[in-house]
């Protein structure tokens, strides 16, 4: 009964390995199903003989142990060339096969000739039955067809240990140490009388390692493994390392840009050689070996042979078992050349945007300016005063920029230039007043003087009308500002809305210094020209009444600035030729603005 045990515990777990194939996913390897088949036929076979208590049914078990003997050595075989990375031709693998079923038919001639077996008795002892058989001829086939199995075997182990690129060392390994027990055990049994034969319990073992060898070897196949549908991608390049870091395999276009890949050895880790230090390709090497690629990484770009890759490292798993990295890069040349085509045209468009908006400005200048001298030809003291002050609001603006006054006055060299540009239209209202108002040499009626109170108003109007859709709205408020508050004072008693202290924009404020400096300086219809020091003193009196006292101390540190321009107007005058010449001898620079005409 324990022959007979040991005979179906081998069944058994043949059967089992047989289960485990069909159901262990797709079947990614053939010879490695018909290897467990064969076996289990083996199996099958030495159980049935263990039990059989006549010669027929004796006879028939072993033809089924021949059938497992002629196959099993042919696909050990084939496996171990696959595994061992190695295509066989068609043809050798047929002739191979066509050899096995030969030996298998003169093994069906069992019972009925002579050739296979001469003589034969099946002998019960205790209750254990025992063929015994003398060998016909054709059974040196038997021994002729194992051992020339034997020898390929072998022949490939040796050529994937000396060929380390093509199959991993561990692998051929342990397929070698297989088949050589296989061969081992063969002999003895032949030379040797057992009470049991342990080849039965050695194939099905057998069939389990290479059951775990192709799986290990699926997972880290390119064409076998469930990585990513896009493998078959031409522009889709993959590296497979298993947990430990060593190479596995790649596809045909990590070959191709990583050529060293060629000589690197399987299950071995990839190192950066010195004479790679300078390729960029090979970065990825060290950025492996100094990194986690567990941890989620941001892709990165190389570029080889004038082509541009995104590179990325993401883990391989089979459930919650991590059995490797896969690094995969993607040709992303045409994507980069077709960004770098957006932002050559976005540049350019931004460089022609930029033209138009200059051009635009220029005009809107030339159009703030022309209506200045449309104001100028009703009244010959305002075209000069939007000039002039414009050059005194720069002087100023260049000192406040040197200035700390505190709390509350933080001036940025953008917004100063913005109230530089906007200082020309300040007065533009005035082209809105009536003509008998505007030029009117004595003093205003109180109607009249209602009258020009509205400047500030229409000028707001005005900026804004021209201004917007053309500069930003930080700059279209700027300018409103200086145009509709400027004649307010610190003391709320100026118009048109009466605001008082920080109430009236800073910009307004900025805007009335050098207004009422300039109405002070220089000749009008009802005055004439007061000196530096009446004008000074007066601003000076005036601070905390009608200008904001910190500006007002700032502005009166302007003097010697505000004298060398004013006498330049003299010398030269200030109409429109000149201004180009008076910003170069007065205007520092330091804002960098746009130059008025």
């Amino acid at each position: 009964m324990a022959v007979q045990l040991y005979y179906g515990i081998c069944l058994a777990l043949a059967l089992l390995n047989v289960v485990l194939v069909c159901f262990s996913g797709r079947m990614q390897n053939v010879y490695r199903l018909l290897l467990t088949v064969s076996v289990l036929i083996g199996n099958v076979g030495y159980f049935s003989r263990s039990i059989s208590m006549a010669v027929e049914p004796s006879l028939y078990s072993m033809k089924l142990v021949y059938v497992a003997g002629c196959f099993v050595p042919l696909f050990i075989f084939l496996l171990t060339a696959n595994i061992c990375g190695l295509k066989l031709p068609k043809i050798f693998r047929l002739v191979l096969t066509l050899l096995s079923i030969v030996v298998i038919c003169f093994s069906s001639t069992i019972g009925h000739l002579n050739i296979f077996y001469d003589n034969y008795e099946l002998v019960i002892e205790d209750g254990i039955p025992h063929l015994y058989r003398e060998y016909g001829w054709a059974h040196s086939l038997v021994f002729f067809l194992i051992g020339l199995y034997t020898i390929l075997c072998i022949g490939i182990v040796f050529f994937a240990l000396s060929h380390q690129n093509i199959a991993s060392y561990k692998t051929a390994a342990v397929v070698g140490v297989v088949i050589v027990g296989a061969f081992t055990i063969y002999a003895l049994e032949r030379t040797f009388t057992l009470p049991i034969e342990i080849m039965p319990l050695y194939l099905t073992t057998c069939s389990y390692i290479f059951f775990f060898l192709t799986n290990r070897l699926n997972m880290y196949d390119i064409n076998e493994s469930k990585i990513n549908s896009s493998t078959q991608n031409e522009d889709y390049g993959c590296i497979i390392l298993d947990r430990k870091k060593n190479y596995m395999s790649a596809n045909h276009l990590a070959k191709k840009y990583f050529p060293k890949l060629a000589s690197y050895n399987i299950d071995y880790p990839i190192r950066l050689r010195d004479e790679d230090k300078d390729d960029e390709r090979y970065e990825i090497i060290s950025w492996l070996n100094s990194s986690n690629p567990g941890d989620p990484e941001v892709p990165k770009k190389f570029s080889v042979a004038g082509r541009v890759f995104r590179f990325k490292i993401r883990n391989l798993k089979r459930g919650n078992y991590q059995y490797g990295y896969l690094l995969e890069f993607n040709d992303i040349t045409k994507d980069e050349r077709y960004v770098d085509m957006i932002e050559r045209y976005n540049n350019d468009l931004q460089e022609e945007v930029k033209e138009q908006t200059a051009h635009i400005s220029t005009i809107k200048d030339m159009l703030v300016m022309g209506m200045a001298s449309m104001v100028d030809s009703r009244d010959n003291s305002t075209g000069g005063h939007i000039r002039r002050t414009a050059d005194v609001v720069l002087i100023f603006a260049q000192r406040l920029l040197l200035e700390d006054l505190g709390d509350g006055y933080s001036f940025t060299k953008d917004f100063l230039n913005q109230v530089v540009k906007a200082a020309p239209m300040h007065d533009l209202g005035k082209i809105a007043v009536k003509d008998e108002v505007l030029t009117k040499k004595g003093k205003y009626t109180p109607a009249e003087y209602a009258e020009m109170k509205k400047h500030p108003a229409e000028g707001a109007k005005i900026v804004r009308s021209i201004l917007t859709g053309v500069e930003d709205d930080d700059f279209v408020n700027i300018a409103e500002n200086v145009a509709h508050y400027h004649h307010e004072k610190w003391n709320g008693e100026g118009y048109p809305e009466g605001l008082k202290k920080e109430e009236i924009p800073v910009e307004a404020r900025i805007m009335a210094l050098a207004d009422v400096f300039d109405a002070l300086v220089s000749k009008r219809y009802y005055k004439d020209a007061y000196s530096y020091d009446v004008a000074f003193g007066i601003i000076q009196d005036s601070l905390g009444s009608h200008f904001d006292p910190e500006l007002g101390k700032v502005f009166i540190k302007c003097r010697r600035e505000l004298e060398g321009l004013y006498d330049y107007y003299k010398d030269h005058g200030d109409d429109a030729n000149e201004a180009v010449e008076r910003r170069k001898v007065f205007g520092s620079g330091l804002l960098e603005v746009e130059k008025i005409a």
